[in-house]
C-alpha cells in the first residue's frame, strides 16, 4: 500500500483516537489534493541555524544535568534521527525508533499542520487505555508556543493566561486551540511518519516507557 493510501485509510478511523490533535480536513477522505500536498512536505530539508543549534544543545545539556541531580527519568526526542532516548539519573538507558507527524521536518505552528512540536515539555497525562495501546500527553502548547500564538492572534489574552497558569501548576494546558493540542507519545507502530503530530512507537516500546515514567517527566523534542 502506498504512503498516501495508508494515510487516507488511517484518517478514516482517526476520529476515535486519543493522543493526536484532529483536524476536520484530515478526516475528509475526498480531500485528496490537500493530503497529497502535505505528504510531499516530508521531502523538505532543514538546516539549523547556529542559534537554533545552541538552543537545542543547551536544552538537552541542562535537562540531562537536571535528570542526574533529581535522580529522575528524562525523554529526549531527536526528530531528524527518528529516535527517542530514555535517560535515568542523567545516563542514557535505552533508545527507541519512532514515527512522527506526516510533516515531520519543521516545528508545529497550528492545528492540523501535521508537524511534531519542538521544545521543552513534560508528561501531563497518562492514558493506559488509548486507542493506540497506551499514550502520554505532553504539555503542548508550552510558554513559547502560547506567546507566539498571542502575537500572531491565534489565541486571545484569556486563553494565553489559561495556558500559562496550567503550565506553572504542572497541569495539561488547554488542548482545543488554534495552536493544536493532544500531542502524545503513543503506540501504534512506526513504519513511516503517519501521525497528526504525535510521536509513535511500537506497542512493546510504549509499554516499557509507560511503566517507567510518571506525570511530570520532562520531554525535550529537538530537530
Amino acid at each position: 500500500m502506498s504512503l498516501l493510501n495508508k494515510i487516507l485509510a488511517f484518517n478514516i478511523i482517526v476520529g476515535v483516537m486519543f493522543g493526536c490533535s484532529i483536524d476536520k480536513e484530515e478526516t475528509n477522505v475526498n480531500n485528496q489534493t490537500k493530503i497529497v500536498q502535505k505528504v510531499k512536505k516530508q521531502k523538505k530539508k532543514r538546516i539549523l541555524k547556529e542559534n537554533e543549534k545552541k538552543y537545542f544543545e543547551d536544552l538537552i545539556s541542562n535537562a540531562i544535568k537536571k535528570s542526574q541531580i533529581e535522580k529522575d527519568y528524562l525523554i529526549i526526542i531527536k526528530k531528524s534521527k527518528h529516535k527517542l532516548k530514555l535517560y535515568k539519573d542523567g545516563k542514557l538507558e535505552k533508545e527507541y525508533k519512532i514515527a512522527l507527524g506526516f510533516d515531520p521536518v519543521f516545528d508545529k505552528q497550528v492545528e492540523g499542520d501535521g508537524r511534531t512540536p519542538e521544545g521543552d515539555f513534560y508528561i501531563c497525562l497518562k492514558n493506559p487505555n488509548s486507542s493506540f495501546h497506551k499514550s502520554m500527553i505532553i504539555s503542548y502548547p508550552n510558554k513559547e508556543d502560547a506567546k507566539r500564538g498571542l502575537e500572531n492572534k491565534l489565541i486571545n489574552e484569556s486563553l494565553y493566561e489559561k495556558i500559562i497558569n496550567a503550565l506553572e501548576n504542572g497541569r495539561c494546558p488547554p488542548q482545543k486551540t488554534e495552536l493544536g493540542g493532544e500531542i502524545a507519545i503513543h503506540g501504534g507502530g512506526i513504519g513511516y511518519d503517519w501521525t497528526l503530530g504525535c510521536v509513535a512507537l511500537e506497542n512493546d516500546d510504549i509499554e516499557e516507557i509507560f511503566s517507567k515514567v510518571k506525570i511530570g517527566t520532562k520531554v525535550i523534542i529537538t530537530y
